[in-house]
């Protein structure tokens, strides 16, 4: 076995030769040249992917043929609504229900068994989502008959007045008539441009007197320079249409509510025309 070194050996310092001798100026210089724009490309090339992105994901989403806008529309049931049906409910588990004060969820059952029409004017809450970086450019946004029908003259329901003020931005529609107002070529007031998770709400407010209609909402939109003009169509959640009916001179049945907190519906003993 060879022996180490004495424990108190100490290496000999590095003589100036074995030292790393300094780099000359110009080779510093040329070290930091080559860094300095080693970074830069870094940079362009992170800003460049980073720029690109948005745009590859639009070109991915419209080669998927996903649409650049997502349209939801709906109704809900307010105060002073009158609804019409086809059918007279006077007898039966609908009459019952009618009178034993319904919940929300049974009244639905009952649209969805008898689909009532909003009587003379219903109000429809349209919202409009961006789905791209690019702006998307909404024309219009206004009604789309889908049939003109006989008016329903089988029951009428009529809901309790409002307590307090409603305020509104709207959009006005006669399917009687359906043009746009006077002096503009579109229902909308003014056009929007819609980006990334950018959203507009319109409530268009469709009346009608001399016919019933079952309509959905059509949006008008411009996607892309030099492309054709763009439609989509939105119907309620649940799938149907949207209905709207003028009045007529005596239903079959009507039922009132004068009470707003348990809702349970009366057989109006005058004249059953609703007014």
């Amino acid at each position: 076995m060879t022996a180490g070194p004495p424990a108190d050996h100490i290496a000999p310092p590095e003589t100036p030769d074995e030292q790393e001798a300094p780099q000359p100026p110009a080779r510093r210089l040329w070290v930091w040249f080559l860094g300095a724009v080693g970074a830069g490309f870094a940079t362009l090339i992170t800003a460049g992917i980073s720029g690109a992105w948005p745009w590859t994901v639009d070109t991915v989403s419209d080669l998927g043929g996903s649409p650049p806008i997502h349209v939801v529309a709906d109704s809900s049931i307010w105060p002073d609504d009158i609804l019409a049906f086809n059918d007279k409910l006077s007898s039966g588990s609908d009459y019952g229900l009618l009178t034993s004060g319904p919940s929300d969820v049974e009244l639905n059952q009952l649209f969805l068994r008898h689909p009532p029409f909003k009587l003379r004017v219903m109000t429809v809450s349209v919202t409009i989502g961006g789905r791209r970086s690019k702006s998307v450019r909404i024309l219009d946004v206004r009604p789309h008959i889908l049939s003109s029908i006989q008016r329903p003259s089988g029951t009428c329901l009529v809901f309790p007045p409002p307590e307090g003020e409603a305020l509104q931005q709207v959009v006005e529609a006669d399917l009687d008539n359906l043009r746009p107002p006077k002096g503009r070529s579109q229902f909308l007031e003014k056009i929007v441009d819609l980006k990334q998770d950018e959203r507009l709400t319109v409530n268009l407010v469709v009346g009608a007197q001399e016919a019933a209609y079952e309509w959905d909402v059509e949006v008008l939109y411009d996607y892309g320079s030099g492309s054709a003009l763009q439609r989509t169509y939105a119907a309620q959640s649940n799938g149907q249409p949207f209905r709207v009916s003028g009045p007529v001179k005596k239903y079959g049945i009507a039922f009132e509510t004068p009470n707003r907190i348990d809702r349970m519906f009366r057989k109006i003993s005058r004249k059953a025309s609703c007014d």
